[in-house]
Protein backbone atom coordinates (compact mmCIF):
# COMPACT_ATOMS: atom_id res chain seq x y z
CA UNK A 1 0.00 0.00 0.00
CA UNK A 2 1.28 3.66 -0.82
CA UNK A 3 2.35 5.37 2.39
CA UNK A 4 1.10 9.17 1.33
CA UNK A 5 1.92 9.76 5.43
CA UNK A 6 5.83 8.59 4.86
CA UNK A 7 6.46 10.46 1.47
CA UNK A 8 5.04 13.78 3.69
CA UNK A 9 7.36 13.30 6.08
CA UNK A 10 10.26 12.34 3.73
CA UNK A 11 9.48 15.73 1.53
CA UNK A 12 9.39 18.55 4.90
CA UNK A 13 12.77 16.63 5.83
CA UNK A 14 14.71 16.98 2.93
CA UNK A 15 13.37 20.50 2.81
CA UNK A 16 14.66 20.93 6.08
CA UNK A 17 17.57 19.95 5.23
CA UNK A 18 17.65 22.02 2.22
CA UNK A 19 17.18 25.32 4.30
CA UNK A 20 20.01 24.00 6.98
CA UNK A 21 22.46 23.56 4.39
CA UNK A 22 21.14 27.28 2.38
CA UNK A 23 21.79 28.97 6.33
CA UNK A 24 25.18 27.33 6.29
CA UNK A 25 26.12 28.52 2.86
CA UNK A 26 25.24 32.07 3.62
CA UNK A 27 27.36 31.67 6.87
CA UNK A 28 30.41 30.96 5.17
CA UNK A 29 29.99 33.75 2.48
CA UNK A 30 30.80 36.30 4.94
CA UNK A 31 34.25 34.73 5.46
CA UNK A 32 35.57 34.50 2.54
CA UNK A 33 38.54 35.77 0.83
CA UNK A 34 36.09 38.31 -1.02
CA UNK A 35 35.88 39.99 2.81
CA UNK A 36 38.96 39.31 4.50
CA UNK A 37 39.66 41.09 8.18
CA UNK A 38 42.29 44.19 7.89
CA UNK A 39 44.94 44.41 9.95
CA UNK A 40 46.19 47.65 10.86
CA UNK A 41 49.92 48.48 12.06
CA UNK A 42 51.47 52.06 13.23
CA UNK A 43 55.09 52.28 12.33
CA UNK A 44 57.09 54.70 13.98
CA UNK A 45 60.65 54.97 12.75
CA UNK A 46 62.68 57.40 15.10
CA UNK A 47 66.17 57.31 12.64
CA UNK A 48 66.10 57.85 9.23
CA UNK A 49 69.28 56.02 9.24
CA UNK A 50 66.99 52.70 9.49
CA UNK A 51 64.39 53.42 7.29
CA UNK A 52 64.95 50.45 5.44
CA UNK A 53 63.77 48.19 8.33
CA UNK A 54 60.72 49.33 7.10
CA UNK A 55 60.79 47.87 3.93
CA UNK A 56 62.44 45.07 5.24
CA UNK A 57 59.08 44.65 7.89
CA UNK A 58 56.52 44.61 4.92
CA UNK A 59 58.40 42.73 2.77
CA UNK A 60 58.58 39.61 4.94
CA UNK A 61 54.24 40.68 6.31
CA UNK A 62 54.06 40.23 2.44
CA UNK A 63 55.46 36.64 2.14
CA UNK A 64 53.44 35.51 5.64
CA UNK A 65 50.32 36.45 3.73
CA UNK A 66 50.06 40.40 4.97
CA UNK A 67 49.57 41.88 1.96
CA UNK A 68 49.44 45.43 1.99
CA UNK A 69 46.35 47.02 0.66
CA UNK A 70 44.49 43.88 1.04
CA UNK A 71 43.93 42.32 4.42
CA UNK A 72 46.54 44.95 5.84
CA UNK A 73 47.65 48.54 6.21
CA UNK A 74 50.34 50.69 7.67
CA UNK A 75 50.31 54.03 9.48
CA UNK A 76 54.20 55.05 8.50
CA UNK A 77 55.60 57.87 10.71
CA UNK A 78 59.31 58.70 10.30
CA UNK A 79 60.28 61.35 14.09
CA UNK A 80 63.99 61.35 13.60
CA UNK A 81 65.25 61.98 17.03
CA UNK A 82 62.21 63.90 17.64
CA UNK A 83 60.20 62.41 21.20
CA UNK A 84 57.21 64.88 21.29
CA UNK A 85 56.36 63.28 17.93
CA UNK A 86 56.89 60.10 19.02
CA UNK A 87 54.93 60.66 21.80
CA UNK A 88 52.01 62.26 19.32
CA UNK A 89 52.12 59.52 16.72
CA UNK A 90 52.25 56.44 19.58
CA UNK A 91 49.03 58.42 21.59
CA UNK A 92 47.24 58.71 17.63
CA UNK A 93 47.91 55.08 16.82
CA UNK A 94 45.74 54.51 20.58
CA UNK A 95 43.49 56.71 19.54
CA UNK A 96 42.53 54.73 16.24
CA UNK A 97 42.80 51.28 17.95
CA UNK A 98 45.95 49.59 15.55
CA UNK A 99 46.30 46.49 15.65
CA UNK A 100 49.74 46.59 16.42
CA UNK A 101 52.99 49.05 16.79
CA UNK A 102 55.92 48.83 15.13
CA UNK A 103 58.32 51.35 16.80
CA UNK A 104 62.19 51.96 16.70
CA UNK A 105 65.05 52.34 17.85
CA UNK A 106 65.24 52.00 21.84
CA UNK A 107 63.79 55.12 23.02
CA UNK A 108 60.70 55.50 20.41
CA UNK A 109 60.26 51.73 21.66
CA UNK A 110 60.18 52.93 25.08
CA UNK A 111 57.98 55.44 24.48
CA UNK A 112 55.70 52.93 22.75
CA UNK A 113 55.67 50.87 26.02
CA UNK A 114 54.96 53.64 28.48
CA UNK A 115 51.93 54.67 26.45
CA UNK A 116 50.16 51.51 25.39
CA UNK A 117 50.58 50.46 28.60
CA UNK A 118 47.33 50.34 29.66
CA UNK A 119 45.84 49.13 26.45
CA UNK A 120 45.60 46.04 24.61
CA UNK A 121 47.62 47.22 21.61
CA UNK A 122 51.05 45.07 21.45
CA UNK A 123 53.75 46.74 20.68
CA UNK A 124 57.21 45.04 18.30
CA UNK A 125 60.27 47.00 18.72
CA UNK A 126 63.73 46.56 16.92
CA UNK A 127 67.34 48.20 17.50
CA UNK A 128 66.62 48.01 21.11
CA UNK A 129 68.76 46.91 23.80
CA UNK A 130 67.02 45.34 26.56
CA UNK A 131 70.25 46.43 29.36
CA UNK A 132 69.00 48.75 31.90
CA UNK A 133 65.54 50.43 30.02
CA UNK A 134 63.01 48.09 32.08
CA UNK A 135 62.13 47.50 28.33
CA UNK A 136 61.24 43.92 28.67
CA UNK A 137 61.11 41.26 32.05
CA UNK A 138 63.26 38.20 30.41
CA UNK A 139 64.69 37.44 26.84
CA UNK A 140 62.34 34.27 26.74
CA UNK A 141 59.36 35.45 28.08
CA UNK A 142 59.31 39.71 27.79
CA UNK A 143 55.90 40.31 29.17
CA UNK A 144 53.37 42.60 29.26
CA UNK A 145 52.07 43.71 25.53
CA UNK A 146 55.88 43.56 23.73
CA UNK A 147 58.35 41.63 22.25
CA UNK A 148 60.94 42.22 19.23
CA UNK A 149 64.42 42.05 17.97
CA UNK A 150 66.77 43.24 20.67
CA UNK A 151 70.02 45.17 19.74
CA UNK A 152 73.12 43.59 21.51
CA UNK A 153 74.53 46.42 22.22
CA UNK A 154 77.16 44.81 24.67
CA UNK A 155 78.50 42.28 22.49
CA UNK A 156 78.31 44.63 18.88
CA UNK A 157 80.44 47.19 20.98
CA UNK A 158 83.17 44.68 22.31
CA UNK A 159 83.48 43.27 18.69
CA UNK A 160 84.54 46.72 17.54
CA UNK A 161 86.92 47.18 19.57
CA UNK A 162 88.53 44.17 19.22
CA UNK A 163 88.03 44.31 14.98
CA UNK A 164 89.76 48.09 15.15
CA UNK A 165 92.59 46.38 17.00
CA UNK A 166 92.45 42.87 14.02
CA UNK A 167 93.06 45.71 11.62
CA UNK A 168 95.57 47.75 13.40
CA UNK A 169 96.98 45.81 16.23
CA UNK A 170 99.85 49.37 16.69
CA UNK A 171 96.45 51.40 17.67
CA UNK A 172 96.95 51.96 21.46
CA UNK A 173 94.60 55.70 22.06
CA UNK A 174 90.85 55.19 20.57
CA UNK A 175 88.81 58.81 21.05
CA UNK A 176 85.22 57.61 22.61
CA UNK A 177 82.75 60.51 22.30
CA UNK A 178 79.26 59.73 23.70
CA UNK A 179 76.23 61.47 24.62
CA UNK A 180 75.98 60.31 28.64
CA UNK A 181 72.33 61.07 29.01
CA UNK A 182 71.85 58.30 26.32
CA UNK A 183 70.31 55.33 27.37
CA UNK A 184 72.14 53.21 25.88
CA UNK A 185 75.93 54.63 26.43
CA UNK A 186 76.26 53.27 29.94
CA UNK A 187 76.17 49.52 28.88
CA UNK A 188 78.05 50.31 25.78
CA UNK A 189 80.39 51.69 28.37
CA UNK A 190 80.29 48.64 30.95
CA UNK A 191 81.23 46.90 27.97
CA UNK A 192 83.79 48.58 26.28
CA UNK A 193 85.94 49.78 29.19
CA UNK A 194 86.88 46.14 30.21
CA UNK A 195 87.65 44.91 26.61
CA UNK A 196 89.77 47.71 26.03
CA UNK A 197 91.83 47.38 29.62
CA UNK A 198 91.97 43.72 28.13
CA UNK A 199 93.81 44.91 25.03
CA UNK A 200 96.23 47.71 27.18
CA UNK A 201 93.97 50.07 25.14
CA UNK A 202 93.55 53.66 26.33
CA UNK A 203 90.30 55.00 26.24
CA UNK A 204 90.42 58.63 25.13
CA UNK A 205 86.63 59.39 26.59
CA UNK A 206 85.26 62.42 25.70
CA UNK A 207 81.58 63.17 27.13
CA UNK A 208 79.34 65.59 24.62
CA UNK A 209 75.81 67.06 25.24
CA UNK A 210 75.52 68.50 21.58
CA UNK A 211 76.75 68.53 17.55
CA UNK A 212 79.00 72.05 18.49
CA UNK A 213 80.70 69.98 21.31
CA UNK A 214 81.91 67.38 18.93
CA UNK A 215 83.00 69.90 16.57
CA UNK A 216 84.55 72.30 19.15
CA UNK A 217 86.52 69.37 20.96
CA UNK A 218 87.88 67.73 16.97
CA UNK A 219 89.09 71.32 15.99
CA UNK A 220 90.85 71.76 19.30
CA UNK A 221 92.67 68.67 19.08
CA UNK A 222 93.77 68.86 16.07
CA UNK A 223 95.50 72.10 17.35
CA UNK A 224 98.08 70.08 19.03
CA UNK A 225 101.07 68.76 18.27
CA UNK A 226 100.14 65.80 19.21
CA UNK A 227 96.19 64.62 19.06
CA UNK A 228 96.37 62.04 21.35
CA UNK A 229 94.76 59.49 19.69
CA UNK A 230 95.13 56.77 16.75
CA UNK A 231 91.66 55.32 15.85
CA UNK A 232 87.93 56.35 16.39
CA UNK A 233 85.25 54.23 17.66
CA UNK A 234 81.46 55.77 17.15
CA UNK A 235 79.01 55.25 19.76
CA UNK A 236 75.86 54.52 19.66
CA UNK A 237 74.25 57.52 20.75
CA UNK A 238 72.36 60.20 18.61
CA UNK A 239 74.81 63.09 18.85
CA UNK A 240 77.79 61.49 17.97
CA UNK A 241 75.74 59.73 14.84
CA UNK A 242 73.89 63.33 13.43
CA UNK A 243 75.01 64.65 10.41
CA UNK A 244 76.73 67.74 11.66
CA UNK A 245 78.91 65.60 13.76
CA UNK A 246 79.30 63.01 11.25
CA UNK A 247 81.52 65.72 8.94
CA UNK A 248 83.57 66.74 11.99
CA UNK A 249 84.58 63.26 12.28
CA UNK A 250 85.41 62.12 8.90
CA UNK A 251 87.14 65.68 8.09
CA UNK A 252 89.42 64.71 11.81
CA UNK A 253 89.82 61.27 10.28
CA UNK A 254 91.18 61.79 7.23
CA UNK A 255 93.28 64.95 8.08
CA UNK A 256 94.90 62.92 10.41
CA UNK A 257 95.00 59.61 8.42
CA UNK A 258 92.96 57.45 11.75
CA UNK A 259 90.42 54.88 10.81
CA UNK A 260 86.51 55.22 11.85
CA UNK A 261 84.76 51.92 13.52
CA UNK A 262 81.23 52.88 12.81
CA UNK A 263 78.09 51.72 13.90
CA UNK A 264 75.95 52.44 11.06
CA UNK A 265 76.09 51.13 7.48
CA UNK A 266 76.12 54.39 5.53
CA UNK A 267 79.30 55.38 7.68
CA UNK A 268 80.89 52.88 6.01
CA UNK A 269 80.32 54.09 2.45
CA UNK A 270 81.58 57.45 3.65
CA UNK A 271 85.02 56.76 4.75
CA UNK A 272 84.68 54.38 8.07
CA UNK A 273 87.43 51.51 7.76
CA UNK A 274 84.77 49.12 8.59
CA UNK A 275 80.92 48.81 10.00
CA UNK A 276 79.87 46.32 12.67
CA UNK A 277 76.37 45.81 13.13
CA UNK A 278 73.24 44.62 12.52
CA UNK A 279 71.28 44.55 8.76
CA UNK A 280 68.46 47.15 8.55
CA UNK A 281 66.93 44.93 6.24
CA UNK A 282 66.95 41.68 8.06
CA UNK A 283 66.05 43.12 11.36
CA UNK A 284 62.93 44.27 9.72
CA UNK A 285 62.26 41.01 7.98
CA UNK A 286 62.83 39.18 11.64
CA UNK A 287 60.25 41.58 13.08
CA UNK A 288 57.91 41.28 10.69
CA UNK A 289 57.92 37.51 11.58
CA UNK A 290 57.22 38.18 15.23
CA UNK A 291 54.21 40.99 14.46
CA UNK A 292 53.09 37.85 12.21
CA UNK A 293 52.77 35.88 15.60
CA UNK A 294 50.86 38.40 17.31
CA UNK A 295 48.35 38.90 14.37
CA UNK A 296 47.73 35.61 14.73
CA UNK A 297 46.95 35.36 18.01
CA UNK A 298 49.58 34.66 20.08
CA UNK A 299 50.61 37.04 22.64
CA UNK A 300 53.20 39.50 22.66
CA UNK A 301 54.71 39.39 26.17
CA UNK A 302 54.99 35.46 25.49
CA UNK A 303 56.96 35.70 22.08
CA UNK A 304 60.44 35.06 23.41
CA UNK A 305 63.16 38.37 21.41
CA UNK A 306 64.92 37.51 18.52
CA UNK A 307 69.05 38.35 19.17
CA UNK A 308 70.33 38.59 15.52
CA UNK A 309 74.28 38.78 15.26
CA UNK A 310 76.16 41.25 13.78
CA UNK A 311 77.88 41.46 10.29
CA UNK A 312 80.65 43.07 8.65
CA UNK A 313 81.84 45.69 5.85
CA UNK A 314 84.79 46.49 5.14
CA UNK A 315 85.96 49.58 3.50
CA UNK A 316 89.01 48.22 1.24
CA UNK A 317 89.58 52.02 -0.44
CA UNK A 318 90.27 53.65 2.85
CA UNK A 319 92.56 50.67 4.45
CA UNK A 320 94.57 51.40 1.25
CA UNK A 321 94.06 54.83 2.09
CA UNK A 322 95.29 54.42 5.60
CA UNK A 323 97.80 52.13 4.50
CA UNK A 324 96.14 49.23 6.09
CA UNK A 325 96.62 45.50 5.13
CA UNK A 326 93.74 43.59 5.80
CA UNK A 327 94.28 40.01 7.24
CA UNK A 328 92.51 37.43 4.79
CA UNK A 329 90.96 36.48 7.77
CA UNK A 330 88.89 39.52 8.37
CA UNK A 331 88.13 39.39 4.19
CA UNK A 332 86.33 36.43 4.93
CA UNK A 333 84.75 37.21 7.76
CA UNK A 334 82.93 40.49 5.36
CA UNK A 335 79.24 39.99 4.35
CA UNK A 336 80.52 43.16 2.08
CA UNK A 337 83.85 44.64 0.78
CA UNK A 338 84.12 48.25 -0.59
CA UNK A 339 86.51 48.01 -3.40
Amino acid sequence: MFDIRGLFIRMHWHKGMIALMAIFLFGLQGCTPENPQIYRVGIICGANSLLDTINGFKSKMGELGFNEGQNILYDVQKVNNDPLGEQRFVKRFIGENVDLIFAFPNETAITAKILTRDTNIPVVFAYSAIEGTNLVNTLREPGGNITGVRYPILELTAKRLELLLDFDPTIKRVWVAYDPSYPLITNALLSLRPAAQSKDVTLVEVPVNSEEEVQAELAARDRLDDIGVDAIMIMPDLVTQSAPSWAAIAWFAEKNNLPISAIFYDEVKKGALFHYGLDYFQVGETAAALAAKILQGTPAGKIPLASPEGYLNINLIQAKALGITVADRLLKQAAEIIR
